[in-house]
């Protein structure tokens, strides 16, 4: 691995990664997908409008040691109800180590009150030769004062060889323009032993329209999907910057780009970019 990769790594690691509805990795410990932040600004709590938005995201990731490289496409959506409640879903399809599949995902947020709120997620894939055969999600977010929120999880995922459990608590703290957040995730893998992957998290708001950009940083060790050779435990270390920008009302990009180095594996470099429509 280059020294300029390894030090671009480690300067982005205290810092956080902006949003993303859909996540670009096959790693069965990867942070859940919330609904997008402006969901969870205050200024967007007593919203009465209800907005769609749709959005279509092309991933190129580019594999160092020899792999080919890996392309996915995906249709988005989002539809927010009023008091906050917003349900999402996708369709992507996937190229990864020679193998295609395709895969839905469909999620539901649900403010239970001012400060319980509870997002059910799940996805499964009808090909399932490297993503999971499905994935089931439930998490529970409690906000308190002066911005500060905690979010805990359970996610169940099934792939062709292996089952795993990942429980994830979460704290994040909303201050003026910006989010700053930490997440720790705990995987087993079923006859294999338990791992644990931290990823922290800062993020700048900007615009009427709630434009952010975030950077990221991750490291630990994880539960991946690395095609014949099954679901293994890797050590990972990972950074990026990634971002949202409306340019009208109706219109919008996002953008992502990341640097990750899977093990002894490969070195995985990232670029996604989307294009979003608000109905």
């Amino acid at each position: 691995m280059r020294k300029s990769s390894l030090i671009f790594i480690f300067v982005l690691i205290g810092f956080g990664q902006a949003f993303g509805q859909v996540p670009n990795s096959s790693s069965a410990t990867s942070p859940s997908p919330r609904p997008t932040p402006e969901n969870n600004l205050p200024e967007s709590e007593s919203s009465e409008k209800t907005v769609g938005e749709a959005q279509f995201n092309y991933n190129y990731d580019s594999l160092s040691n020899g792999y080919g490289d890996w392309h996915s496409a995906s249709l988005d959506f989002s539809y927010r109800f009023k008091k906050r409640r917003v349900l999402y879903g996708a369709f992507r399809k996937t190229e990864r180590f020679g193998q295609r599949d395709n895969e839905g995902t469909l999620g539901f947020y649900q403010p239970l009150s001012r400060k319980w709120a509870l997002l059910l997620e799940a996805n499964a894939s009808p090909t399932h030769r490297t993503l999971p055969k499905w994935s089931a999600l439930v998490q529970v977010e409690r906000g308190f004062k002066r911005g500060w929120n905690l979010q805990t999880g359970y996610r169940r995922t099934n792939f062709n060889t292996a089952k795993v459990n990942v429980g994830i608590i979460g704290v994040e703290k909303y201050f003026g323009n910006y989010r700053a957040a930490y997440t720790l995730s705990v995987a087993n893998l079923e006859a294999v032993g338990t791992s644990a992957s931290h990823r922290v998290q800062f993020n700048r708001y900007y615009g009427e329209q709630v434009s952010a950009i975030g950077f990221s940083g991750g490291f630990g060790r994880e539960l991946e999907s690395l095609g014949r050779r099954g679901v293994l435990q890797t050590d990972v270390l990972s950074g990026g910057v990634s971002g949202r920008h409306w340019f009208t009302r109706r219109w919008g990009i996002n953008y992502d780009f990341s640097l990750t180095r899977q093990g002894k594996f490969y070195v995985r470099r990232s670029l996604n970019i989307g294009v979003r429509f608000k109905f």
